[in-house]
């Protein structure tokens, strides 16, 4: 809330309905509560309060909205530890729930009223022309540390292969720095957007199956300088739809056995221990701090051991790890405190 603790305290022993109004007539403030998330990515608000205004008001609209954020409350009312119950069906919108009910009443009403299974994905994290990345996480966190990195590390007159592209963004990104680059991906209209909007400047392959993925993959030995995974080897550990048919060694083994001698496999991934934190909680705690890491719950991300022992059974030896800061202005405690994301480089054994 755009209010300050100061003025809030004043009266915390309580008082009132008529006499905090009268206090809050000189008091400006809006609601900045999705500033400590942000509003896209898997950062997105899944509580309903992003419908909230952030016009600055004073006195009896900004006690309503003090109470509509419950940082006010009548003790006598029951309708505060009610609001915070789990929900009672998907079709709920009386109760806050549990973190995991919102997202799972997110992603299966709005979301799948959508015709494309990939464009949630899609429309979440890119503006509509999929050319730019939208105000969040992915743009001051992923895209900043991306630029900065390859700029410290050119990739001029490099051969890149974009693994699981999507629809070409970053393939993009690469090309334009000088790389020649092949971006893949099993979505056929993720790679048809790609080819579009992107097709001048790099090259892009539907690949159908995952034994066509291993073919065009053995028919690339020894060709690439570098290969980029984003977000994308979480997949591969834990498949959404929990199907076995991968085999990520052998996958694997056959990016290793396409980067020339000297290449290096870099992945952004995100962090196993913080990704979580503050998320998940239970229907009395529902923005506790829980985060998981022996104990898998979520599988959002494989921990680093998990991820050095699929990689090492491929050939491939961590060199380089880092955590992507965002920008030292950003209004994000989080982000500023707790790495979203992990980068890492791997060479062949």
């Amino acid at each position: 809330m755009g209010v300050s603790s100061e003025s809030i305290s004043r009266l915390a022993s309580g008082a009132p309905q008529s006499k905090w109004i009268e206090h809050l007539t000189d008091c400006k403030g809006s609601d900045a509560c999705l500033e400590f998330f942000g509003l896209h990515g898997l950062h997105a608000d899944h509580t309903g309060m992003a419908t909230e205004t952030r016009e600055l008001v004073g006195g009896e609209a900004l006690f309503e909205l003090l109470c509509r954020n419950w940082l006010l409350v009548n003790p006598l009312d029951p309708a505060y530890d009610d609001y915070f119950q789990g929900l009672n069906s998907v079709l709920d919108r009386s109760h806050l729930g549990t973190f995991h009910q919102r997202v799972g009443q997110f992603l299966g009403i709005k979301l799948r009223l959508k015709d494309e299974r990939w464009r949630w994905w899609h429309d979440q994290k890119f503006t509509s022309d999929g050319l730019s990345l939208k105000e969040g996480p992915y743009k001051e966190i992923q895209e900043r540390f991306v630029d900065d990195y390859f700029c410290r590390n050119p990739l001029k007159n490099k051969r890149v292969l974009d693994f699981a592209c999507g629809n070409g963004f970053y393939t993009r990104k690469f090309a334009s720095m000088g790389a020649k680059v092949l971006g893949i991906d099993t979505s056929e209209e993720l790679i048809g957007i790609a080819t579009r909007i992107h097709g001048e400047l790099a090259e892009f392959s539907h690949v159908q199956s995952i034994e066509e993925e291993y073919n065009l993959l053995a028919r690339l030995n020894g060709e690439f300088d570098a290969i980029f995974m984003q977000d994308v080897l979480l997949l591969l550990v834990n498949p959404e739809d929990g199907s076995a048919s991968l085999d990520i060694t052998q996958l694997l083994k056959l990016l290793r056995q396409s980067l020339k001698n000297g290449g290096s496999l870099y992945l952004m991934e995100p962090n196993a221990t913080f990704w979580l934190a503050s998320y998940y909680g239970d229907s009395g705690r529902p923005y506790a701090i829980v985060t998981e890491y022996m104990n898998r719950l979520f599988n959002v991300m494989p921990i680093l051991p998990v991820i050095i022992d699929v990689m090492s059974k491929a050939g491939l030896a961590l060199i380089e790890y880092e955590h992507p800061r965002p920008p030292q202005d950003t209004k994000s405690l989080k982000s500023n405190e707790f790495p979203s994301w992990d980068f890492m480089r791997f060479v062949p054994l």
